[in-house]
């Protein structure tokens, strides 16, 4: 697909969703120009749907001051496990010399629910209890939700027995560190990953991009609606990457010998080393090995590109 019919298609479907976006903008807008979130329903909680945000409740109602706080927390035992539930905020698993968690909230907002218990660490929002009713007057006042983010520290060789995180918000940024098991569900944000060691991974994020880097996994899932893809690693057993409207861009340290493959799109190109592929491509495993490498890759809208070092 040549990149001027690329551009068209992409930029009539963003006409299409600007203009849904704006007439349920009017809809919202009240007599004195101010914004009610009562014509509007995000679901939180529900696995099948993005945001769902109900007004029912008026006395449970909250809203962003644009004041902020940063607390840390120190854990005299070593993290074993993360979990989150995250409505807004940036959430970041970085290497450091000690166990903690910094964190910066919005005094408005309310401070997080954080737990440790048994190398267990839990952080929920108001958001991520569920059952959050809130109304907001005027854009401004989400001023400083930007800033809420949550750092998660652990010294180098940092060995966990699994990451979940069902956040709604924000990006989600991990590096350096081994996980048996990594599941993500984002709704809006980017997953980044970068020498991340990971027995099975499940990424999902539903408007944003995912990548990967210098990541090692023994079996990935991943999957965007609205996003770009770029997955780089060593990449063991079976992958499957889809792409509802965006590209895949694949880099695998292991040979193409070592793997079989399928790649298919819908709308645009696919290329493997370097050559042009058609619609469809497949390739068997010719190395013989019983323990079999596969990656399977899906767009709908947007192109595929693999390479194998």
């Amino acid at each position: 697909m040549s990149k001027r019919l690329k551009v068209f298609i992409i930029t009539c479907i963003c006409l299409i969703i600007a203009g849904t976006c704006l007439a349920g903008l009017g809809l919202m807008l009240g007599a004195d120009g101010n914004i009610n979130l009562k014509h509007m329903s995000w679901n939180l909680n529900d696995d099948k749907s993005s945001f769902n945000l109900s007004l029912r409740k008026p006395e449970s109602q909250a809203g962003f001051s644009g004041k902020t706080e940063t607390e840390t927390i120190k854990f005299n035992q070593p993290i074993l496990s993360i979990e989150t539930k995250v409505g807004i905020g940036e959430v970041y698993l970085v290497e450091g010399d000690e166990f903690k968690i910094e964190y910066t909230y919005d005094k408005g907002f309310g401070k997080p629910n954080i737990n440790f218990s048994d190398g267990s660490l839990s952080i929920v929002d108001k958001f991520g209890k569920g059952g959050v009713d809130f109304s907001v007057k005027k854009w401004s006042s989400f001023k400083g939700s930007e800033d809420l983010e949550y750092r998660i520290y652990y010294p180098k060789g940092t060995n966990l027995e699994f990451i979940t995180m069902n956040n709604n918000l924000g990006d989600i940024d991990i590096s350096n560190i081994k996980t048996k098991s990594l599941k993500i569900k984002l709704d809006v944000g980017d997953v980044n990953l970068e020498k991340v060691n990971i027995e099975t991974a499940e990424l999902d994020s539903s408007l944003g991009n995912i990548k990967t880097k210098d990541t090692e996994t023994n079996g990935l899932t991943a999957s965007t609606k609205m996003g770009d893809m770029h997955i780089e690693g060593i990449l063991k057993g079976v992958s499957s990457l889809s792409a509802e409207m965006g590209d895949i861009k694949l880099i695998s340290t292991l040979g193409k010998d070592q793997y079989s493959l399928h790649f298919d799109m819908q709308l645009g190109d696919i290329k493997v080393d370097g050559e042009q592929r058609g619609g469809s491509y497949s390739a068997s495993n010719s190395t013989g090995d019983s323990g079999e490498n596969r990656i399977e890759a899906r767009t709908s809208a947007g192109d595929i590109k693999a390479i194998f070092e």
